[in-house]
C-alpha cells in the first residue's frame, strides 16, 4: 500500500488528496531525476579522470568482489570464437577472455580505450572507442557479446537491436545486471549502506528488465563474499518473437 493510498483511506477523497498525491508522484520524478544525474556525474568522472585508479578504486570498495563478479561472464561463454564486450572499461575481463577467444572490447571512454591497451599489451584483445548505438563489427561477427553492469542505456532496446545485428543465428548475450556485498562484517555493512544510499533504497536484485529479441533467464550467482544477478540469453528465432508478440 503506498502512502498516498493511506492517506485517501484516512482523510476521504476531496481535491486536497488529489493535491497530496500529484505532490507525491512530483517528489519522487525529483529525487529519480536527482539520483539519474548524481550517476551520470559520479561515473563521467570515474570513467575519464578517475580511469587510472579504477582497478584500485573498484578492488578496494567492493573488497575483490568486483572481479569475482565481473568474471562470471566466462563461465557461459561458447567454447571458441569471437567475443564483443561493451563498455571493457581498463581491459580486465579481456586480459583473460583473450587467451581463449577473439576479443574486441569496446568503450566510449577514450581513457579507459587507452588504459585497456596497455594492460592487454601482447595479448590477443583488440580495442576500439565505439557508440553502443553504432558497433562497429559486421553482421553475424559475434558469437557472444557481454556487458558487465552496463549504464542503462547498454540495454535499450535500439543497443539490443544492434546486438541482434551483430551476433550469429542464436548467438548469446551474457550480462551482470548488479553486484552486492554480503551484509557479514563491519566492512561490508558500510559499503552496502553507502551504496544502497546511492542507487535506492531498493535493493538492485530486485531489477527484471527486458531483453526484446532475446530468449533467456536471469539467476543470481553466488561469490565468495557477495553474489551477481546474471542475464543469459540466445538470439530468439522469428517463430519465437512472433509467438512472444501473439501472447
Amino acid at each position: 500500500m503506498g502512502i498516498s493510498h493511506s492517506y485517501s483511506e484516512l482523510h476521504g477523497c476531496g481535491t486536497g488528496c488529489l493535491y497530496h498525491e500529484t505532490m507525491l508522484r512530483g517528489l519522487r520524478r525529483a529525487r529519480q531525476s536527482m539520483r539519474s544525474r548524481l550517476h551520470r556525474g559520479a561515473f563521467q568522472l570515474l570513467y575519464t579522470f578517475g580511469a587510472p585508479g579504477y582497478n584500485r578504486f573498484t578492488s578496494w570498495f567492493f573488497l575483490g568482489e568486483w572481479t569475482e563478479w565481473q568474471n562470471i561472464p566466462l563461465r557461459h561463454l561458447p567454447v571458441d570464437g569471437t567475443v564483443v564486450e561493451l563498455g571493457c572499461g581498463t581491459g580486465s575481463l579481456a586480459a583473460l577472455g583473450a587467451k581463449h577467444y577473439r576479443w574486441i572490447g569496446l568503450d566510449r571512454s577514450a581513457r579507459m580505450i587507452s588504459i585497456a591497451r596497455k594492460n592487454c599489451n601482447g595479448s590477443r584483445a583488440e580495442f576500439m572507442i565505439a557508440n553502443a548505438r553504432r558497433l562497429p563489427i559486421r553482421p553475424s561477427e559475434a558469437d557472444a557479446v557481454v556487458a558487465t553492469f552496463p549504464a542503462g542505456e547498454l540495454i535499450s532496446a535500439d543497443v539490443l537491436a544492434e546486438i541482434r545485428r551483430i551476433l550469429i543465428p542464436e548467438g548469446r548475450l551474457i550480462v551482470i545486471l548488479s553486484g552486492e556485498l554480503e551484509p557479514f562484517g563491519w566492512r561490508r555493512r558500510w559499503r552496502r549502506v553507502v551504496l544502497r544510499l546511492f542507487y535506492g533504497l531498493e535493493s538492485q536484485f530486485t531489477m527484471s528488465p527486458r531483453f526484446p529479441g532475446f530468449v533467456g533467464t536471469m539467476s543470481v550467482t553466488a561469490t565468495p563474499g557477495g553474489r551477481a544477478l546474471l542475464y543469459v540469453g540466445f538470439t530468439a528465432k522469428e517463430q519465437t518473437l512472433a509467438a512472444g508478440d501473439a501472447s
